[in-house]
C-alpha cells in the first residue's frame, strides 16, 4: 500500500509530534494549574485526562485545493513529564479532518479528470484527461502539504506557549518528537 499516495490513504501517514524541553528544569509544582491557565489564555478546548496530560482541540480553517474553505477540529494530546534530559512538553497531533478534506479535493480531481476525458471522447478526451487528472492531483497535494505544515506550525507553537507558561524564565526548544513518548504511549 506504499505506492498509494498519502492523499488517497484511508488515514494520514503518520502524526504530527513535537515537545518542548528545557534542560535542567523539573516540571513546577503547580504546572497543571499553569497549563489550564496558558489553554483557557489561548482560547482552547482542552479537557484533563488525567495526571499530567490534555486532550485539546485546534479548531482552524484548511483551504482545499488552496481556495475552498472547511472547517476542521483537531484533536492534540498534551503531556508533561520529567525526563532525564530535564522538564518537558510533549503535543501530538493526527490531522484526522485536515486528511479527510483534502482527500475528498482528491476525489474531486478524479471527477472532473474522468468528466473532461468523456465530455472529449474516448480516444480524443483521453489525453486531456490525463493532463487534468495530472495537474488536479499535484495542485490537490501541493495544498494538503501547505495546510498540513500550518497546522504543524499550530502545534509547535502550542508546545512553545505552553512551555514557556511553565518555565518563564528558563530557555527551552522546541523539537521533532522521536520515538515513544512514555505518556502518549506513542
Amino acid at each position: 500500500m506504499r505506492w498509494i499516495p498519502e492523499i488517497a490513504r484511508r488515514a494520514p501517514a503518520s502524526a504530527l509530534s513535537v515537545r518542548y524541553v528545557v534542560l535542567d528544569a523539573p516540571l513546577p509544582f503547580d504546572a497543571a494549574d499553569r497549563v489550564q491557565t496558558a489553554l483557557a489564555a489561548s482560547h482552547l478546548a482542552a479537557q484533563r485526562r488525567g495526571g499530567l496530560s490534555w486532550a485539546v482541540e485546534l479548531s482552524g480553517r484548511t483551504r482545499v485545493y488552496g481556495l475552498i474553505a472547511r472547517e476542521v477540529d483537531e484533536s492534540a494530546a498534551v503531556a508533561l513529564e520529567t525526563s532525564p534530559e530535564g522538564g518537558e512538553v510533549a503535543v501530538t497531533c493526527t490531522p484526522h479532518e485536515t486528511h479527510e478534506a483534502h482527500a475528498a479535493g482528491a476525489a474531486g480531481v478524479i471527477v472532473l479528470a474522468v468528466t473532461v476525458w468523456l465530455t472529449g471522447g474516448w480516444l480524443a478526451g483521453l489525453p486531456l484527461g490525463a493532463a487534468t487528472l495530472l495537474a488536479g492531483w499535484i495542485w490537490a497535494d501541493a495544498a494538503r502539504t501547505l495546510e498540513v505544515q500550518r497546522l504543524e506550525q499550530k502545534v509547535r507553537g502550542l508546545a512553545f506557549d505552553l512551555g514557556r507558561a511553565l518555565w518563564p524564565d528558563r530557555p527551552g526548544q522546541v523539537t521533532p518528537l522521536r520515538g515513544p513518548s512514555p505518556l502518549l504511549g506513542r
